[in-house]
């Protein structure tokens, strides 16, 4: 059994995490139902119940920099069984976004985040791709928002206006990530 010291808890992550999109954290009552059905939680030692419970107690230094709320797939099974209501995966995202704004976001994430940004797209056109999708009779692009500037512009637009840039550190003038 894990001791769990209070002495230095983070009061006022449940109200961040509520901020967040994650309001109905502390109605889990830790049944477990989240972690017996979690798809992840078979595989690895992801235990969404553990992460509830320590985020309602403001464990933030054990939750926010840990591995733990990005293994989580969004596959939605906890948040439609829980029996409280308490719907885990609006609180796993929540969290991230808690997480990302104070700086632990994984380089996977940063990565594909500034893709999205210069390319319009996750995973950047390669040119051997383009050459065999030209030599199958297609586009050398398929019709993503990479093939047309006037999307990319816009998704620029939105990663500034919400405030994306300074969360994945993307420099601007250099269209890329910084440390």
């Amino acid at each position: 059994m894990e001791v769990i010291e209070l002495k230095n808890a983070d009061r006022t992550l449940p109200q961040r995490v509520k901020e967040f999109g994650g309001i109905d954290l502390l109605a889990c009552y830790q049944c477990g139902t989240c972690s017996s059905d979690c798809p992840v939680g078979t595989e690895f030692f992801f235990r969404i119940r553990r992460i509830m419970r320590k985020a309602a107690l403001g464990l933030s230094e054990q939750v926010l920099p840990a591995k733990d709320i990005w293994c989580c797939t969004t596959c939605f099974t906890c948040f439609d069984r829980c029996p409280q209501d308490a719907k885990p995966t609006d609180v796993i995202l929540a969290l991230r976004r808690v997480a990302a704004r104070e700086g632990y976001t994984p380089q996977a994430s940063r990565n594909t985040s500034a893709n999205i940004t210069k390319f319009g797209h996750a995973v950047p056109s390669l040119e051997e791709i383009e050459k065999k999708r030209e030599a199958m009779g297609l586009p050398a692009r398929p019709p993503t928002a990479a093939t047309y500037p006037e999307a990319i512009r816009e998704i620029q637009l939105i990663v500034k206006k919400r405030g994306i840039a300074e969360i994945i550190r993307f420099n601007w003038e250099k269209m890329e990530l910084e440390g």
